[in-house]
């Protein structure tokens, strides 16, 4: 159904790039070369991965053909990333899981590393976050081939989790810098998304450290610095939102991985408290998918 839709899509490319286009048709060629990049990406979204793959390849093909292709180019190296992160996310096959999470961890280490080329680009933020949430994932499936008793995994897990936690680290330090520069610029609204995405940081650590403890060497340690990553995010977070509440229960769910029984109830309770007030008792006022949210939490609690 979509079919006529990349043929369209292909078939304008080759006439937009002109041996001799004056800058304002550059830009414009630009744009639309990047409409192009998120029509590929919203494929993806749709499942359509094979067709976002041949948007991109075609993209980029055009892309170096532009006078000055570097922004575009690494946007077209993010977004395959974010494909193949799709593709990991819809198969049941671990195998095939597996493969596209590598391939994906791969294209992002390439993009954020020492010496890159876009170590100034716009989209580093976005980068370093997914590089981030590929690791924690890759991570988690060597973890469960781990505990299935292949040894070599349990090493693959730890690097893994480990290089997340040094990546979240990085993209926390890049937004806070990013966030900064805007407020120079006095761009509110730019400087508090990217505030926000920094706090957000220490909940997906604790997430990360609390998996990374089931193959640790020193597993309390992990769970310790999990506490730790979800109290900095519950104490800068907006208690009005409902992922402050989901981080309280993975604090008290890391509290009673280390036999602190007390501790953990207390947080639960406090989430079936104050949650219950906020959330529960007007469930049915919120939008369906928060609806799902709310429910699967306190679901987790009682």
């Amino acid at each position: 159904m979509l079919a006529p839709l990349l043929l369209a899509a292909t078939a304008t490319f080759a006439p937009l790039i002109l041996p001799s286009a004056p800058a304002d048709a550059e830009d414009v060629q630009a744009q639309l070369l990047s409409d192009d990049l998120r029509f590929a990406e919203n494929l993806a979204r749709h499942r359509y991965f094979d067709m976002a793959m041949s948007v991109v390849g075609v993209t980029r093909a055009a892309v170096q053909r532009l006078p000055d292709s570097r922004d575009l180019a690494g946007e077209a190296d993010l977004i395959e990333a974010r494909i193949l992160k799709r593709v990991a996310e819809n198969t049941a096959d671990p195998d095939r899981r597996l493969e596209a999470l590598t391939a994906a961890v791969g294209k992002l280490r390439d993009w954020t590393g020492p010496g890159s080329i876009y170590a100034y680009h716009d989209r580093l933020v976005d980068a370093l976050e997914d590089l981030a949430e590929l690791l924690r994932n890759r991570g988690t499936l060597y973890a469960q081939r781990a505990l299935e008793g292949d040894e070599d995994s349990a090493d693959l897990a730890d690097a893994d989790f480990r290089s997340a936690e040094e990546t979240y680290r990085a993209m926390r330090d890049e937004a806070e810098a990013l966030a900064s520069q805007y407020e120079e610029l006095e761009e509110t609204d730019k400087a508090t998304t990217l505030r926000t995405r920094a706090i957000n940081t220490f909940y997906f650590q604790g997430l990360n450290s609390i998996e990374w403890a089931e193959v640790a060497d020193d597993p309390e340690l992990r769970l310790e610095q999990a506490t730790s990553q979800l109290d900095d995010f519950t104490w800068d977070a907006d208690d009005q939102q409902l992922i402050y509440y989901y981080a309280l229960y993975e604090q008290a769910r890391a509290f009673d991985k280390l036999g602190d029984v007390d501790d953990a109830r207390e947080i639960q309770l406090s989430i079936l408290d104050i949650g219950g007030q906020m959330y529960w008792d007007y469930v049915e006022e919120l939008p369906t998918e928060h609806q799902g949210l709310v429910a699967a939490l306190f679901d987790k609690v009682w």
